[in-house]
């Protein structure tokens, strides 16, 4: 009964807050192995993978790898990973059945990074409704200097805002400077431990600084749709296809 009203009680929180906080999810061996298996995947599948799947901040520059996608369709690790706990939680929030779409990974190195620029995901996801959460797991210390998430607090209740063109690789829009959300909802910031979980509605806005401190900021990314959802197809390659063409046309890949 108490698992039961915990359940409930979490479920509640997520959809009034529009985000969970969750620092129990793996402990210190499970993280080591996850941090182990993705060295070997930067090494040995990375060079493999398409172009458009893997993002530098500095294009030939190893060092800058900032992001990876689809991680789960290259690797069992991760793909066992995406499938796991996390999925379970996943339906849990979501009230339904998950469906897996993505796991990526995420790096603000210290030379390189640039800000991720408020956004919201459910932009990206060309989806009706828009049902789908965002996990992020840390895989270093996060705090105020290396880029840790911001949250814009009830920013999830207020309906998909309108983007555009960041000029920021990896998160290609955000929301206008001018939106009146940016200034009018608290913006708080994530401090987080080596494997903290974070999870988020897809419609909460948030944003990262750049990295200024002399640290890494490695993360996992996992993204899942509720069952309900109907994904506007052509929608989503027409977003692809102008992506891999800017990127292209701009040396990014």
């Amino acid at each position: 009964m108490n698992n039961i009203n915990s359940n409930l009680e979490m479920i509640q929180k997520f959809k009034e807050d529009g985000y969970f906080v969750n620092k129990e999810m793996f402990d210190s061996e499970e993280l080591k192995e996850i941090k182990d298996q993705l060295e070997l995947y930067i090494d040995e599948v990375v060079p493999k993978m398409p172009e458009n799947q893997v993002y530098y901040d500095q294009k030939n520059q190893k060092e800058s790898l900032k992001q990876i996608q689809k991680m789960f369709e290259y690797n069992t690790f991760f793909n066992d990973l995406i499938h796991g706990r996390i999925y379970e939680l996943a339906g849990k929030l979501l009230g339904e059945n998950p469906k897996v779409i993505n796991l990526q990974y995420f790096n603000k190195s210290p030379k390189y990074s640039k800000p991720t620029p408020p956004h919201q995901d459910g932009f990206y996801f060309k989806i009706k409704p828009i049902k789908a959460i965002t996990f992020w797991l840390a895989l270093d210390d996060v705090n105020e200097t290396n880029g840790a998430i911001q949250y814009y607090l009830g920013s999830h209740k207020q309906g998909l805002k309108d983007h555009q063109n960041s000029g920021i690789l990896g998160f290609s829009q955000r929301i206008p400077e001018e939106d009146v959300s940016l200034k009018e909802c608290k913006k708080i910031t994530l401090i987080c431990k080596a494997g903290t979980l974070l999870a988020h509605d897809a419609l909460m806005i948030h944003s990262a600084d750049s990295n200024r401190s002399s640290h890494s900021r490695k993360s996992l990314g996992f993204i899942y749709y509720g069952t309900s959802v109907e994904i506007d197809e052509q929608s989503a390659n027409d977003y692809q296809v102008a992506l891999d063409k800017e990127l292209l046309s701009k040396g990014l890949v």
